[in-house]
């Protein structure tokens, strides 16, 4: 009796360890030393030789480097912090890394052993971007400070123009969004997606959906395949697009975003409704809203996560 109940005992206890193998990765973080790792592991352009290597500045040098305001001492910004972005009981990191120079990052637990790793700065040159986690109503959240430059135009001059913003950002449909408290419920005819071409290897395509799901894919350069396809988009997909769509209410959103810089695509997103009526949005630089930004990240990957006939 002794025997088997060491046996089973024995096998309980691989099961358990076998189950949290991979859960505790993020948790088991407890030096910068351990981060930097840990990023190099799950992002193969940390360790390969083509690209500077990372680091991971200390929290002090940082609120040095990026006072931004005196946002970074007033927020107590980490270099790395831990919180569950997803609420799946899972940790997730968040960090502020140095790679040619300084960005935010959030890395999301899928629980099966992989990572997705998310970058939430874009501005490529105002650099002050922060974050930092919070809870409210015992819900994650995140707090995101930057500087956004806004095309300005008075009596005697013109042009960009920087100017602080402050979004509280939540984790839904696979990506970070501004919280949205009045949600919409669109009726949705069809959906359309399309690129333009850049100065550099930009994927040049259009995805338009029905209401039902049914897609036409346009490949034409960069892109995993050329030609024209035909696809039933799979529900969790299609129920992501509408979801997110009426999320950031996005009959609210601007027309029009730009960002200051040249020589990047520009890519745009035409919804008509059931009564007629279209939202159409340009977004030169595809950086408009957190919101739209996954959004066109969830197109970019449809060209590679479905079965295109």
């Amino acid at each position: 009796m002794q025997y088997w109940l060491k046996i089973f005992s024995s096998v309980i206890l691989f099961v358990f360890l076998s189950g949290n193998a991979h859960a505790n990765r993020i948790d088991s973080l407890k030096t910068d030393e351990d981060v930097v790792a840990f990023l190099k592991s799950i992002n193969p352009d940390f360790s390969s030789d083509k690209y500077k290597q990372i680091e991971l500045h200390s929290t002090d040098q940082i609120r040095k480097d990026l006072a931004c305001d005196g946002i970074a001492t007033q927020w107590q910004i980490q270099n790395w912090e831990k919180a569950d972005f997803n609420g799946d009981g899972r940790t997730d990191l968040l960090v502020l890394l140095y790679w040619y120079d300084y960005g935010v990052y959030s890395v999301i637990d899928n629980g099966d052993g992989t990572f997705k790793f998310l970058t939430l700065s874009y501005n490529i040159y105002e650099k002050c971007e922060l974050a930092k986690a919070f809870k409210e109503n015992n819900q994650q959240l995140l707090l995101y400070y930057q500087k956004i430059q806004k095309w300005v135009k008075t009596k005697n001059n013109q042009g960009y123009k920087l100017y602080p913003e402050m979004d509280t950002l939540i984790y839904k449909y696979g990506g970070f969004v501004e919280r949205n408290f009045h949600l919409s419920n669109y009726a949705i005819d069809s959906i359309e997606f399309r690129t333009s071409a850049c100065y550099g290897s930009c994927p040049v395509f259009s995805i338009a959906l029905d209401k039902k799901g049914n897609g036409v894919y346009n490949a034409k350069t960069y892109n995993p395949k050329q030609g024209t396809f035909t696809t039933l988009l799979d529900k969790e997909n299609l129920n992501k697009i509408i979801g997110l769509i009426n999320y950031i209410s996005i009959n609210d959103l601007q027309d029009n975003y730009r960002v200051s810089w040249t020589d990047d695509q520009t890519c745009w997103v035409r919804i008509r409704f059931t009564d007629g009526s279209i939202k159409e949005i340009e977004d030169y630089g595809l950086k408009g809203t957190f919101g739209l930004r996954l959004l066109y990240s969830i197109f970019f990957d449809l060209r590679g996560n479905q079965n295109w006939r």
